[in-house]
């Protein structure tokens, strides 16, 4: 099975989401497995824990949540 090696899509930014709510954070496997199958679970790993780190930037200042998105955070090498 091919996996698409670019960065997540919008639209499989929402399923994660959806997966984050439905199974919890943490839940990475159930995720990769039932909602998200385009990706491995080692990239669903990586994206939360990059969606994560950027959760907790516009957490330190609000202003800035307009500035960037996800999708910025995931071209930065962390």
């Amino acid at each position: 099975m091919y996996f698409n090696r670019k960065f997540c899509t919008e639209q499989e930014h929402k399923v994660f989401l959806i997966g984050l709510e439905v199974y919890g954070q943490g839940k990475r496997k159930k995720i990769s497995e039932n909602l998200v199958k385009t990706r491995t679970l080692s990239q669903i790993a990586s994206h939360a824990q990059k969606f994560n780190l950027w959760l907790k930037a516009i957490a330190k200042d609000l202003e800035k949540k307009h500035n960037f998105s996800i999708f910025q955070v995931q071209r930065l090498n962390l």
